[in-house]
């Protein structure tokens, strides 16, 4: 596989599993230093928000560390 094709079947497969795992319990998703986050995992999480949110399953805590300890 090409690792554009890879990185897309990875990336289905996280998303397709979050989705699953929230319709049968809601789910905590932690993301900490969003402020370092790439492309890839920003449109994954976009991609999860689009189909959980919706459904009111999913509870996002972001951070962005400024050197504070939470």
């Amino acid at each position: 596989l090409e690792p554009s094709q890879l990185r897309r079947q990875i990336f289905l497969a996280v998303r397709d599993l979050l989705v699953a795992e929230s319709r049968r319990r809601p789910l905590l998703l932690v993301c900490e230093d969003l402020h370092w986050i790439d492309s890839p995992s920003l449109d994954l999480r976009l991609e999860i928000d689009i189909e959980i949110l919706p459904e009111g399953r999913l509870v996002t805590i972001a951070g962005v560390g400024r050197g504070i300890p939470l």
